[in-house]
């Protein structure tokens, strides 16, 4: 029995610039390669390329419907996530990959390198394409090709991966910020996996994520005693549906715990605070609009103010293709940082002497010491 065979092409990512995605619903960031599952309707055996192209891949075809799950990079390359059932395109998924925390005494989900990923639409090959390169094969007139529509001879499947892979930005306001030497802090309640497809449906839920290392301290212009400090990490997802302003106002507190431990400058002294905190998740265009509704009333109190969650001026939430969550701990109702006078709840540092020959009030960003300590645990 002989093949019907024709072509199929596919342009996995949208672009108009060699290094740049133009598409609203593509990547943040073209990737140097990628892995294309092409899977038959009828259940055949399900094709693989693994390619550095990420413009354009040709394929041969026998006649038929098939549906195509892309994912960024080689499924091999990666050592954060793990690739499963691709030849299913309901069930295709990334999963954490996971490593011990000593001190924590549990696993937690290792950060995910960006990861995008997208299911194709079914499309389909027909007998009449298959036909007509029999035709130019056997009669070798190739350039004639050039003269057809490209519906007579090829099925051009587009596909636009999204990002599938979150930068979670824990953000703490504090009082006595200048007793504080070091922090880091455990979020649990998150994803961990993904659907390539985009779905949300839940995938392994319920992992915990890590930050102990490069924070950042910021002191308030009004007082160097009050301040924030600011960590990030990558996660591949809330556990109940898309990151969106609307979205995050519905989640209710117990879907997510953070537990955040400052070292003070003494070396000693630990303090331990565990917040509910399904409910403080913002997004960061949303931070931008509430930042600027306030400076806004602030500078304008006798006129009638601007409408809640009014982005900012030049700003497109749709074009902004990195997502982004902001995990807010002691900031006002909007998440932003206290007015002064209005800083009761932020997280309270005991006033601690520094260690011995230590003068100043230093910050370390990396892990510290933690062993020997005396823990002080402060509910929020």
């Amino acid at each position: 029995m002989s093949a019907k065979i024709s072509r199929c092409r596919f342009f996995p990512i949208k672009s108009n610039k060699p290094t740049a995605l133009s598409s609203p619903n593509g990547c943040a960031e073209k990737p140097g390669g990628c892995t294309l599952v092409i899977i038959p309707e009828n259940g055949g055996p399900a094709r693989t390329i693994v390619t550095s192209e990420v413009d354009l891949v040709e394929v041969n075809l026998m006649a038929g419907s098939y549906k195509a799950v892309l994912h960024n990079w080689s499924s091999h390359e990666w050592e954060s996530l793990s690739f499963r059932d691709l030849q299913d395109p309901a069930r295709a998924a990334a999963y954490s990959n996971f490593y011990r925390v000593d001190w924590l005494g549990a696993d937690a989900q290792m950060e995910p390198s960006r990861m995008s990923s997208c299911v194709s639409e079914v499309f389909e090959v027909t007998d009449e394409q298959v036909d007509a390169w029999r035709e130019l094969v056997s009669t070798k007139s190739y350039s004639s090709a050039y003269e057809m529509p490209v519906s007579k001879l090829d099925v051009v499947a587009r596909l636009v991966p999204r990002d599938r892979v979150a930068t979670v930005k824990v953000k703490a306001y504090i009082r006595g910020i200048d007793n504080l030497y070091s922090v880091r802090c455990v979020l649990d309640g998150l994803r961990g996996g993904q659907l390539l497809s985009g779905s949300h449906d839940n995938v392994a839920d319920n992992v915990l994520a890590v930050v102990d290392e490069h924070w950042t301290r910021t002191l308030s212009e009004y007082d160097v005693t009050l301040g924030s400090v600011e960590g990030e990490i990558r996660i591949l997802g809330l556990p109940d549906g898309p990151w969106d302003e609307a979205s995050l106002r519905t989640r209710v507190p117990e879907l997510n715990r953070l537990r955040l431990q400052f070292l003070l400058r003494d070396g000693k002294t630990v303090v331990d605070t565990l917040a509910l905190a399904g409910h403080l998740f913002h997004t960061k265009s949303g931070l931008e609009a509430a930042r600027d509704k306030r400076d806004y009333d602030q500078a304008h109190p006798d006129i009638w103010p601007m409408a809640a969650g009014m982005p900012p001026e030049d700003s497109d939430p749709e074009l902004d293709l990195e997502l982004e969550l902001v995990l807010v701990i002691g900031g006002d109702e909007n998440g932003l940082e206290p007015l002064p006078g209005r800083w009761d709840p932020a997280i309270p540092l005991p006033h601690v002497p520094p260690k011995d020959g230590d003068h100043g009030n230093g910050f370390d960003a990396e892990v510290a010491d933690w062993e020997d300590h005396v823990s002080i645990d402060i509910p929020l």
